[in-house]
């Protein structure tokens, strides 16, 4: 019974968190501007988006798990495919930033002498 009131309250902080965070996005407190779209050329950035698509899809697989543990004492752990999963994720960001400002290049010696 006391582990039901936990996952009660544990949802309810949740679904409160979440309503609070939409309600002021709604109404404009919250800008989403910048968020998947590259600053310089205000163009749709792949790299945020996938970076996007992944935490999200992780952080809510990462909940269920919560929700669906039968001991609230503790968090359960975080499966190793979840944080290879979110390694490549942000290493990809991460590769896509450093080509685009061309410090690939620099790195490994791959051009840009003219420059």
């Amino acid at each position: 019974m006391l582990a039901l009131i936990g996952k009660v309250i544990v949802i309810g902080f949740v679904v409160a968190l979440i309503s609070i965070v939409a309600v002021k996005m709604f109404v404009g407190q919250i800008t989403l501007s910048g968020l998947i779209h590259d600053k310089e050329t205000n163009t749709l950035s792949p790299g945020r988006l996938q970076l996007l698509v992944v935490t999200l899809i992780g952080a809510l697989s990462y909940y269920s798990k919560i929700i669906g543990a039968d001991d609230l004492t503790t968090f359960p752990p975080v499966p190793t495919e979840l944080l290879i999963v979110l390694g490549v994720s942000n290493a990809g960001y991460l590769g896509g930033k450093l080509y685009s400002r061309g410090l690939l290049q620099n790195i490994f010696g791959l051009g840009l002498r003219g420059k």
